[in-house]
């Protein structure tokens, strides 16, 4: 399988091709004005150097035009005047040698005239036999035949010459024909001006500068009329092998011999030559060249540096990408299925992994802090707390408990208009009652065991003087919101108002004995303790809301405040010097209400203790013996919450265990099991396992799952179904996060043979 690029070559490669498409373009742009501009100009300058040339030649001819109209014209040179003596002959040739140093090109000049046996030059006189073998030969002619050809000539014309004088050496010459006289059909002689094709040459090369190559001048049939050699291995007879016919006047790159030359030519359309320069490319282009290779090194150089930047940058880049990386394989390590996901989505899943394990970290911490908070709670409800912790948790849990009133308030949710409530409106009623603020104070809510009913701790932030009047707006607008949500009115018991904090679990206890009388006031109604106390007030009896305390605190398992209570009833029986009879049926009714509550909590275990209260000798007596009795009672109670926990933690875990593998399973199916809201069951199953409901859950499928993995041969997807996953790939992925390896690896490293 072909390997992708990682993460650092591909930012690398980024940075690289960020830099190199802008680069590309410039460079371009650089490279066209710097090298193929300054190509295109040295092309048009060396045309313009040929076309001056060629301006040049045809100026050149132009006067050698003229100097044949004046030789043909002047007088002096006429057959008749070069022809009467010895002298006229003389004077010819003087004549002659005047018109050549007009002109610094010309070799010579020849003048004849047809019939007669000799021809003048500035040599002099001569034959033409002797002019053909010793002076100048003339290519494809013969001399004397040619200079008697009288066929009507009516322009001049150039033709190839070889000079003789030069005695082992040969020079080319051009021969520039014109007829005596000029542009007439009757003529009667020649004149031939001899040009020097060196001097012509040389002239070119002057004009075109430092050339390092070959001239040719060619006429209008493409033969060379004159050459000229810089000293390259570059032959007259080369031009004709690379020469094609249907090449038009320009620049062309040729080759020849494996070598590259520039060939440049332009024509002339007053002589119809063709002026060539051929030279190698290299020295035609040599400033292109030189530009080329500065060009290609600045942009060698600049792309090294380029690559060198881009593997810098990248790096700088890269490095705090690979410090997370490697910090995210510290948090989680890197799977076998892993290898192939770059840094970058390995943080990216570490981080969703880590997102997703903090908000369940979120959760269990607010779950737990609300444990905590409703632990503090019924703490201070049950006056275990001193003022320190009372101060401590008040600050933990951010609680407003800093005015002078307090009560409490008891919401019944066993009991609703229509028949018991269910979990989804216990659900419902504690989440409005958990914090339920209100103009003019806040109470903190809290649930006693088995989720029966929800007790409220009031604080108000002002005083007021009719305090019932202020409990039972409070209480309108609880039932209110109730209603709002379960259209049902709950029964609500209400305690007395008290300055400080400590002494909560007072009204707590007093809220409590006010619930015992919902059936006399029936569903949805409200019970203030107040209402209880008023309406039993009798001067020969102990007070009833004593009594109701002293029950209450019993029940609720608070030995200190059942104590005091108990001390303030027995001291203000004394206090009311009553007949003996009148007492004795007192203190009977005050065992009496401790035995049936005894009876009622099944306590059968404290026979002499009954029987030495019920033969008491003296008040004292009773009281301590009856407050030894208090504390077996609120220790039974105690002890009893503790077993009713116990109980429903066996019933919640059994239930769990024996459900646990099936997919739908849920904490709201548990709750309408248990008949307690969701929340409720949460904390509870937080405070007695440790975990959520959702990790306890995960933990038991992950153990049956781990003993499948080794006791049978199922597939993991088949395991993955039978303990009651979706998903085998998240489901090996949670897998590794726990074990740190694979199920399969599990399975062969743990598998008995």
């Amino acid at each position: 399988m072909k390997r992708s690029l990682s993460l650092k070559q591909k930012i690398w490669l980024t940075y690289f091709l960020i830099y190199t498409i802008p680069f590309l373009i410039l460079g371009g742009m650089v490279y066209y004005n710097a090298v193929v501009s300054l190509q295109h100009e040295i092309e048009r300058t060396n045309m313009r150097q040929l076309e001056l040339v060629r301006d040049e030649i045809d100026k050149l001819m132009q006067e050698m035009n003229t100097l044949t109209t004046h030789l043909s014209m002047d007088p002096e040179l006429t057959p008749l005047m070069v022809g009467r003596n010895g002298y006229a002959q003389l004077e010819s040739v003087r004549e002659l040698a005047r018109y050549q140093s007009y002109n610094p090109h010309l070799e010579d000049i020849l003048l004849y005239y047809y019939g007669n046996e000799e021809l003048y030059s500035t040599l002099g006189t001569m034959s033409k036999d002797t002019l053909a073998n010793e002076y100048y030969r003339f290519s494809d002619r013969d001399i004397s035949q040619w200079l008697e050809d009288s066929d009507i000539m009516l322009g001049s014309e150039f033709i190839q010459a070889v000079n003789l004088k030069l005695k082992g050496q040969y020079s080319n010459l051009i021969a520039y024909v014109s007829p005596i006289p000029q542009n007439s059909f009757l003529h009667y002689g020649k004149v031939v001006l001899l040009l020097n094709g060196e001097s012509l040459t040389n002239q070119i090369g002057n004009l075109l500068g430092d050339l390092r190559g070959s001239i040719f001048v060619l006429d209008e049939s493409k033969r060379v009329m004159a050459y000229k050699n810089s000293g390259l291995p570059i032959t007259e007879s080369m031009l004709a092998d690379v020469w094609q016919e249907n090449w038009s006047p320009g620049i062309r790159q040729i080759a020849w011999n494996s070598k590259s030359y520039s060939l440049a030519y332009v024509d002339s359309e007053r002589t119809g030559w063709s002026f060539v320069t051929l030279m190698p490319t290299e020295q035609f282009l040599s400033r292109v060249i030189s530009m080329k290779i500065v060009v290609y090194f600045v942009l060698a150089t600049l792309i090294c540096v380029g690559i060198l930047g881009t593997l810098v940058i990248s790096r700088r880049q890269y490095r705090p990408i690979d410090r997370l990386f490697q910090n995210a394989l510290n948090i989680l390590p890197r799977s076998a299925e892993q290898l192939a996901e770059n840094e970058l989505d390995f943080i990216g899943n570490t981080l969703r992994t880590t997102h997703r394990s903090n908000l369940e970290l979120i959760e269990r911490v607010d779950l737990q802090k609300e444990i905590v908070k409703e632990k503090f709670l019924l703490h201070l409800l049950q006056g275990k707390l001193s003022n320190e912790q009372l101060e401590k948790g008040i600050s933990m849990h951010d609680l407003y408990l800093q005015g002078n009133c307090y009560f409490v308030l008891i919401v019944d949710l066993e009991n609703g208009p229509i028949g018991l409530l269910s979990a989804e409106h216990k659900e419902e009623v504690s989440r409005i009652l958990n914090h339920f603020v209100f103009d003019g104070g806040v109470a903190y809510g809290a649930k006693q065991d088995w989720e029966t009913e929800m007790v409220l701790i009031v604080a108000l932030e002002n005083e007021y003087e009719d305090t019932k009047r202020m409990r039972h707006k409070v209480v309108m607008e609880l039932q209110q919101r109730v209603v709002s949500r379960i259209d049902a009115r709950l029964t609500v018991s209400v305690g007395q108002m008290y300055s400080e904090p400590k002494l909560i679990n007072r009204s707590y206890i007093e809220a409590s004995g006010a619930m015992e009388y919902r059936i006399r006031e029936g569903s949805g109604g409200v019970i203030f303790f107040d209402d209880i106390q008023n309406g039993n007030h009798d001067d020969l009896w102990y007070p009833i809301e004593d009594q109701i305390r002293f029950i209450q605190s019993l029940k609720q398992g608070d030995a200190g405040i059942a104590t005091e209570t108990l001390r303030i009833i027995i001291e203000s029986i004394a206090q009311r010097g009553q007949s003996l009879p009148i007492l004795r049926l007192k203190y009977s009714d005050l065992i009496n209400s401790v035995f049936k509550l005894m009876r009622e909590l099944r306590i059968v275990d404290n026979t002499d203790k009954i029987r030495d209260i019920a033969e008491f000798t003296s008040l004292s007596e009773l009281e301590v013996l009856l407050r030894h009795l208090v504390e077996d009672i609120c220790n039974h109670v105690v002890r009893k919450r503790e077993s009713n926990n116990t109980r429903l933690q066996n019933e919640v875990i059994t239930l769990i265990q024996s459900r646990f593998q099936s997919i739908d399973f849920s904490l709201e199916q548990l709750a309408i099991h248990f008949r307690l809201s969701s929340s409720y069951l949460s904390r509870f199953i937080k405070e007695q396992t440790g975990m959520t409901f959702t990790d306890y859950v995960q933990q038991l499928r992950q153990e049956e799952a781990k003993r499948l993995l080794v006791e049978t041969d199922f597939s993991v997807k088949e395991i993955v179904g039978l303990v009651g996953y979706i998903g085998v790939s998240k489901y090996i992925e949670k897998f590794r996060k726990q074990e740190g390896i694979t199920p399969g690896e599990y399975r062969k490293l743990y598998s008995k043979n």
